[in-house]
């Protein structure tokens, strides 16, 4: 067998992307490990050509996952995963569909980057439906029963796991990484105004409610506040908010805003609070689970006391608050990024875990 970590990447890997798309791509695309092997990204019409396949004999999972199934199994083939001593996965979805690929000698890897279990994610989502959440929760268990190693970002981001952890498995925390924007440039945005953003999925495990309400209770005390949404969901029209809709260039906006808010109910490491940190924005968040990492004191960073509207109302109206603080980039959050969440470091810790797992399993 070939003694490397084939890394499985079954994604379309945009900069842009969150999960394990977005770490991918930020991270690991264009660059060579040495005891890690990445596939390139395959087009979207992979498994057009297996179409009849799909009809005469439908993977066995629910509709909406056969295409992703065909997608995975033909990966797993192409590029002759099972000659690689470890496999490493980044969602159960795509693990469950590996399953009957991997041989009994292969050492599985596997990481998930949701901020919830994964049925629970699904059971969020518009595509929801019984037979699937149900699929999701059985599969979650299979793929952690199967792995023999479970990757998370750091140990308080393990509490969202523990139903799916078992004696059997063993933990390891390897830190995201996310890539630097040297000169990502700016707005111009009013000075006059202090300037919020919001970045990313507009859903209750974001917290996206909490932030829309907190800011129409503060804006009505405080006209001078205005929030900036960056992301896709649901027009959001109303006084002192701007509707950015998908933004293919976010830095630009964490430069152009004084606040980036982060404010999820329950967190795993989420690649937008790394990309403020590697400019220097200013950020106002929770520190829940796997970000109570950064309840560092920074002073490029406001720490909520509470994950409620109330404890986000006091902030916005604080004296803390500083209006036209992007003319100022934190020097704190940039050196926190420097020092932990590089890419050149990610790929560096990567590599490490890899050829310490390979030893071991040797």
């Amino acid at each position: 067998m070939i003694d490397k970590v084939f890394l499985f990447n079954p994604y379309t890997c945009n900069l842009t992307d969150g999960g394990p798309s977005g770490v991918i791509a930020q991270n690991l695309i264009g660059h060579d490990l040495q005891y890690v092997e990445v596939n390139p990204v395959v087009k979207q019409n992979f498994t057009f050509i297996d179409s009849l396949r799909k009809r005469l004999n439908p993977p066995p999972v629910p509709l909406f996952y056969h295409d992703w199934y065909l997608r995975c199994e033909k990966i797993y083939r192409s590029f002759n995963v099972s000659r690689y001593r470890a496999v490493f996965f980044h969602d159960v979805f795509t693990l469950s569909c590996c399953l009957h690929l991997i041989a009994p000698s292969q050492c599985v890897i596997l990481q998930s980057h949701c901020p919830e279990l994964p049925h629970q994610e699904v059971a969020g989502s518009s595509f929801a439906t019984d037979e699937l959440i149900a699929w999701v929760r059985k599969i979650e268990f299979e793929a952690y029963a199967r792995a023999d190693y479970a990757v998370l970002p750091n140990e308080w981001a393990a509490e969202i796991y523990l139903p799916l952890l078992h004696d059997r498995l063993h933990i390891e925390y390897l830190t995201t990484g996310s890539r630097n924007i040297s000169e990502c440039g700016r707005v111009d945005l009013d000075s006059s105004c202090c300037n919020l953003l919001f970045i990313g999925r507009r859903n209750r495990i974001k917290g996206f409610d909490l932030v829309l309400e907190a800011f129409r209770q503060a804006h009505r005390l405080k006209p001078t506040l205005r929030l900036y949404l960056l992301g896709r969901g649901n027009s959001i029209v109303e006084s002192g908010v701007t509707d950015l809709g998908y933004s293919d260039v976010p830095h630009l906006w964490m430069r152009s805003c004084d606040y980036v808010v982060n404010f999820n109910r329950q967190s795993y490491l989420d690649l937008s609070v790394l990309e403020a940190l590697s400019v220097g924005a200013h950020i106002i968040m929770t520190a829940t689970n796997g970000h109570r990492v950064f309840d560092v004191g920074s002073d490029g960073i406001i720490v909520a006391s509470q994950v409620d509207v109330k404890s986000l109302v006091k902030i916005l109206l604080s004296d803390e608050l500083a209006q036209n603080c992007r003319d100022t980039p934190s020097l704190d959050n940039i050196g926190l990024y420097m020092k932990e969440y590089t890419d050149e470091m990610y790929r560096k810790n990567l590599d490490a875990l890899s050829f310490r797992l390979l030893r071991d399993i040797r």
